[in-house]
């Protein structure tokens, strides 16, 4: 886990009260961001979980939010400088288990961000 950077965060909130993590990088906000990420989600008996993903110049971005119905909420939110730690990452997280679906679009969709440059444009 040396090689990536992890901010960790567990949140607890009144329900119906949005969760907003304070470290999100300003530049998500850009209109051109939203042509390099992805947001993903999956619904279930007990809870959600949403994964958002973004190309930036010097990597890729993602955010991992455990929303379930009871309890503490979690927010992971980290930064991957190549692709294998990101692979490595992916087929260490329970999604791949929990919710395979979920797992292979995260892992798809990744790749495709992966071969974007830091503008967007394809590598």
């Amino acid at each position: 886990m040396d090689d990536f950077q992890v901010a960790t965060a567990s949140l607890t909130t009144e329900p119906g009260i949005a969760c907003v993590p304070p470290w999100r990088p300003t530049t998500i906000a850009s209109p051109a961001t939203f042509m390099r990420s992805r947001r993903l989600n999956v619904r279930h008996r007990l809870g959600e979980l949403q994964f958002f993903l973004a190309r930036e110049a010097v990597g890729l971005y993602v955010e991992r939010l455990d929303l379930p119905k009871r309890g503490p909420r979690t927010i992971q939110a980290l930064h991957f400088s190549g692709t294998t730690d990101f692979e490595r990452w992916c087929d260490a997280d329970t999604v791949r288990f929990d919710h395979p679906q979920l797992y292979v679009t995260l892992k798809r969709e990744g790749e495709r961000l992966w071969q974007l440059d830091g503008t967007g444009r394809p590598a």
